[in-house]
């Protein structure tokens, strides 16, 4: 229930504001590994490592990254990750939808074709976006997404007890 609450109040935040709470990110942390103890930090460790990745090339914000640890904390790598993978679906599914904006699937085409190019060109990986316009129309609130993938993960394993 803990869960529950908290990935709604950083759902709203990242909606509201475009970014994700880190008190509350602490918090939730905290109440898990007080409740779950070291297997908290084994769930969560492979989907922060996973998430700081996806950050260090900027597909994804920080606080997504580490809102996905707080998932894997609470609910297990296995469980974690169909949660999470729930989510990943439902930005996907979200972001396309908003790629029927005029102009902005091949703009964005475009922007990927050149991504390409320069890191083949130059043999290095660079962040594929920046994250400081938060605004900008390819951009999606993902705790937000990850939030609907877990709910959606709490209702099928329920009917699934019925």
């Amino acid at each position: 229930m803990f869960l529950t609450a908290g990935l709604c109040f950083c759902a709203w935040t990242d909606q509201k504001w475009s970014r994700v709470s880190n008190e509350a990110l602490m918090l939730l942390a905290f109440v898990g590994v007080m409740e779950w103890g070291m297997g908290f930090i084994t769930g969560a460790l492979p989907f922060l490592l996973f998430g700081m990745l996806l950050f260090r090339f900027r597909v994804m914000g920080a606080g997504d990254g580490k809102l996905m640890a707080v998932i894997g904390g609470y609910l297990g790598i296995q469980s974690g990750f169909y949660a999470v993978a729930l989510g990943f679906l439902a930005g996907a599914v979200w972001s396309l939808w908003r790629l029927r904006q005029p102009g902005l699937a091949a703009e964005r085409f475009c922007y990927l074709q050149e991504y390409v190019r320069a890191v083949m060109q130059g043999r290095c990986l660079q962040p594929y976006d920046s994250l400081e316009h938060a605004d900008a129309p390819h951009h999606i609130p993902f705790a937000v997404c990850l939030a609907v993938g877990v709910c959606i993960y709490g209702v099928v394993r329920w009917m699934k007890a019925l």
